[in-house]
């Protein structure tokens, strides 16, 4: 594949465009709705710092006129075309090829900074990233998914967080894809966890670490409900936040009584403020006994307090479900949901039940006003 011939196609093409008004790599992303989080300088194994480190080695020398062309792109307009048509030109050649010539620049150990937030679009393809080593290594998850696990495991293991932490993400993301479902999740668990525990990736994230709370979702594994629920504290990032508050109600979604279980024995679980913890046990459907009593317990709690109970009275049952574009998990909820009024009922059950239990006398005005909701909701207004 030559790339020269893309430089001076590329120079035609923009001889008009260059007159327009460069758009900011913000405004590129307006059009999604995903999380995006702008990215902060970080103290140590900051996306600047992993790249800066990078540059510091030479590009193969078949790259070096386009990297050029792009580097000194001021518009971000052209310099996301000049990408794309680099895309297409690789993806049109034969498979071996284009692979060939992503491995030559991946073992260079060269990058540089695009511009652009990380942002995942359909199948958990990428529409943006501010390294272009994890550019290339989007490709070769979609070229050559067995491949890019292999580079995956290497650089994982031997460079950590010392990657840039959108080369970590989409490593993480090409392991998954490459590596058998029921051989992957001991490896993508240990290194999901690492990412949780790496300070300074917590502490400022980019765009690339927010979209990794996914990998939660993926894994299915509520092992990791108190560390997101540490990230999801309200004194963390806000984007961050946001981003593991939502894989924790995905998790919710998938296994409510265990990830009831795994918040409610945590520290971090219980350190969580009142409206995330009621809106996300109250996903756990109130059918059994069992249930019904672990939720008492948790709502009897000397740390719940009464605005609490309220909130939790009033989402009982939740049954809101997420849509979204996500780096593994399926973009549809995964839960296959009891039918709504199963839940209505059992939620009306359980307020009934408690209106009887001494424990939760002084909530009777509140299990009383839900109660009358509930009635309505499954058996309409009865009218004057």
């Amino acid at each position: 594949l030559g790339l020269s011939w893309l430089l001076i196609l590329l120079k035609f093409t923009a001889s008009e465009e260059e007159q327009s008004t460069p758009a900011s790599p913000e405004q590129e992303f307006q059009e999604d709705p995903d999380i995006s989080m702008q990215q902060q300088p970080l103290e140590e194994s900051s996306p600047q710092q992993a790249v800066a480190e990078a540059q510091a080695v030479a590009a193969p020398a078949g790259w070096m006129e386009w990297i050029d062309y792009i580097k000194n792109q001021p518009n971000p307009t052209l310099r996301r075309q000049a990408i794309e048509q680099l895309r297409v030109g690789l993806f049109n050649t034969s498979r071996e090829e284009a692979v060939a010539r992503i491995i030559d620049f991946l073992e260079s150990g060269f990058d540089f900074p695009t511009g652009f937030h990380f942002r995942t679009g359909k199948a958990g393809r990428l529409l943006g990233t501010d390294s272009f080593r994890a550019t290339l290594l989007d490709w070769l998850g979609q070229l050559d998914p067995a491949t890019a696990a292999q580079v995956a495991i290497k650089e994982l293991n031997e460079q950590g967080s010392r990657l840039h932490p959108d080369v970590y993400v989409v490593h993480l993301r090409n392991y998954a894809w490459g590596i058998p479902a029921d051989s992957q999740s001991a490896f993508l668990l240990q290194q999901f966890t690492a990412l949780l525990n790496t300070d300074s990736w917590i502490a400022n994230p980019t765009s690339s670490i927010g979209e990794s709370m996914d990998i939660a979702v993926y894994l299915q594994d509520v092992s990791v409900v108190p560390e997101l629920s540490r990230i999801a504290h309200p004194d963390q990032n806000s984007n961050l936040r946001h981003a593991a508050k939502l894989a924790l109600e995905r998790l919710f979604e998938i296994d409510p009584l265990n990830a009831t279980r795994a918040m409610l024995q945590s520290e971090e679980g219980m350190a969580l403020d009142g409206q995330s913890r009621a809106s996300l046990v109250s996903r756990l459907d109130p059918a059994t006994d069992e249930i019904r009593e672990l939720l008492a317990g948790y709502l009897l709690s000397p740390q719940v307090t009464i605005a609490e109970f309220q909130l939790f009275i009033q989402y009982l049952p939740n049954l809101n479900v997420s849509y979204s574009y996500n780096l593994l998990s399926p973009e549809n909820p995964i839960t296959q949901s009891v039918h709504h009024t199963d839940r209505l009922l059992h939620a009306l059950e359980t307020i009934k039940e408690w209106q009887t239990d001494p424990r939760f006398g002084q909530y009777q005005d509140l299990l009383a006003e839900r109660q009358a909701t509930l009635r309505i909701q499954l058996y309409g207004n009865p009218g004057p």
